[in-house]
């Protein structure tokens, strides 16, 4: 798979997309942009939260998959990790239970910053829990 690219708004020549996402302030945050190498136009996009599905594809191209891992099948634990996803993802009940019965164990999988970002609720919450890569870039 080739990187994402734009055409330059400004000239059209072909730009590489540079994407990335962490957590900052609590936040999951991501960004993308391109400078022009043809007439030396910059771009950036920014936002917080669910970051657009092409974009989430390429972190996970390049930085592969990361999972979150919870080592205790205690009851009190298992409950604030099922709190956490529901939060995160908008789960009813009904859906929270596969999360809930995946506990101990590898729990859900994303980017890097996606798991850095439940560790650090659940860290919040008294929570100890593991991030571990669990597939490596496709390139």
């Amino acid at each position: 798979m080739a990187p994402l690219t734009r055409s330059c708004w400004q000239c059209g020549a072909a730009c590489e997309l540079g994407i990335g996402q962490t957590v900052q302030g609590g936040r999951l945050v991501w960004s993308a942009g391109y400078r022009c190498a043809r007439c030396g136009q910059m771009v950036e996009e920014d936002g917080w939260g669910e970051m657009p599905t092409a974009y989430r594809e390429e972190v996970l191209r390049v930085q592969g998959e990361w999972a979150l891992e919870v080592g205790s099948a205690e009851p009190r634990i298992k409950v604030e990790v099922v709190r956490v996803l529901r939060e995160w993802l908008g789960l009813t009940l009904a859906d929270a239970k596969a999360y809930f019965d995946r506990i101990p164990g590898q729990v859900i999988r994303g980017t890097q910053a996606e798991m850095m970002y439940v560790k650090k609720q659940l860290s919040a919450r008294g929570v100890d829990v593991e991030v571990r890569q669990c597939s490596g870039p496709t390139d």
